[in-house]
């Protein structure tokens, strides 16, 4: 059935969708589907752009840097901010 959608929606159930799908899924009692380029959450329909950010795929780059800022002390965040 994927095969029949445009290509640059199978790109967005690929990429967004499906990611979005499973992590609204690991969520005890909750009930997800995609229908076409929407996700499905317990009877809410999100269109691929307007998703939660609890369930977006968080990519490697967003990932690393989100630690690194997290695992430096404030000084030397600080110290890195004055120097840009």
């Amino acid at each position: 059935m994927a095969e029949d959608l445009p290509q640059n929606d199978r790109e967005i159930r690929r990429k967004v969708l499906v990611p979005a799908l499973k992590k609204a899924r690991k969520r005890e009692g909750t009930k997800a589907t995609i229908i076409g380029d929407r996700l499905l959450v317990n009877g809410k329909s999100y269109s691929f752009d307007k998703i939660p950010k609890k369930w977006q795929k968080v990519s490697p780059d967003e990932e690393m840097l989100g630690r690194a800022i997290h695992d430096e002390e404030p000084e030397q965040t600080l110290a890195i901010q004055e120097n840009d």
